[in-house]
C-alpha cells in the first residue's frame, strides 16, 4: 500500500487471471480488493483503471461496479451505472437493465447499444438500427453486436451468428435471443458472468452447464452449484 502510481500501473496491466491456479487467483483477489492507503504519482486514474479492470476480469462484478465510482471526475459514476447495468443484463433482469438503460438523457455508448439491444428483443427492429447508428457515431461499432441485433428479426434459415458472453449485455442477446451455442463458448467468458448464467434457470442445459465449468474454474461457485448446474431440465441446445 502506499506504493507509486507508476510502479503499480504496469504490474496490474500485466497481470492476467487466466490459465493460472485457484492459489494465484486467490491471491491477486486479495491484492485488488483489499483496502489500501491512496498510492502517490501523478497517474493515479491510469492505475485505478488498470486495477478495476483486473476486479472485473477476476469476476468480482459486484466489487467491480462498487470501485469504479471511485474514478476522478464524473466518469466514475457514469461506469458505474452502466457496470450495474451490464450486471442486471448477466443476471437476466431485462426489464430492470432496460429501464436503467433508458433513464435520462446520457447517451453514453455503451448505453446505445444497450438499448438498440432491448429495442431487438422487443420486436422494434428500427429503433434498435437508430441506436447502433447513434453508437457507430459516438466510435462505438461492434461488429458482432451489429449482426446478432439484425439477427433477431431475421427470417427462418437465416444463418446467425455464435452466441457471445464476455459481456452481460452480450449474454442477454445471446440467450434471449436463442443465438447458436458453439462448443467452449464460456472459456472465454466473464467468470462472474459465468457464475450468474449457471444458476440461472431460464438457459439451455448446455449453457448452464459451460457456465458452471468455468465458474467452478475460476473458484466462483462450490460444488453444490456446479453438481446443480448439470440436471436434465431444460434440454440442452443444438452444438454448432
Amino acid at each position: 500500500s502506499g506504493s507509486d502510481a507508476e510502479l503499480l500501473t504496469p504490474l496490474l496491466t500485466r497481470t492476467s487471471p487466466r490459465n493460472t491456479s485457484p492459489t494465484t487467483r486467490d491471491l491477486m483477489r486479495r491484492m485488488v480488493l483489499s483496502s489500501a492507503r491512496k498510492p502517490s504519482g501523478e497517474d493515479i486514474e491510469a492505475m485505478l483503471n488498470a486495477r478495476f479492470d483486473l476486479v472485473y476480469a477476476l469476476g468480482a462484478l459486484d466489487e467491480h461496479a462498487d470501485f469504479v465510482r471511485r474514478l476522478p471526475g464524473v466518469e466514475g459514476p457514469q461506469r458505474a451505472r452502466e457496470a450495474r447495468i451490464d450486471l442486471e443484463f448477466a443476471a437476466g433482469n431485462l426489464a430492470n437493465a432496460c429501464a436503467n438503460a433508458r433513464s435520462g438523457s446520457q447517451m453514453t455508448p455503451y448505453l446505445l447499444n444497450a438499448r438498440a439491444v432491448c429495442f431487438a428483443l422487443e420486436g422494434n427492429a428500427s429503433q434498435a438500427e437508430l441506436a447502433l447508428e447513434f453508437a457507430r457515431a459516438e466510435g462505438r461499432q461492434d461488429p458482432w453486436l451489429i449482426t446478432a441485433v439484425a439477427a433477431i428479426d431475421a427470417p427462418e434459415g437465416v444463418s446467425k451468428p455464435n452466441a457471445r458472453f464476455d459481456t452481460g449485455l452480450k449474454s442477454a442477446l445471446s440467450v434471449a435471443g436463442e443465438l447458436p451455442i458453439a462448443i467452449n463458448a464460456l472459456a472465454s467468458a466473464n467468470p462472474g458472468i459465468a457464475a450468474l448464467l449457471a444458476e440461472r434457470r431460464d438457459v439451455s442445459r448446455d449453457i448452464r452447464i459451460q457456465a458452471a465449468d468455468a465458474a467452478a474454474v475460476a473458484g466462483l461457485i462450490d460444488e453444490n452449484t456446479h453438481r446443480r448446474a448439470y440436471r436434465r431440465d431444460p434440454e440442452p441446445v443444438n452444438i454448432v
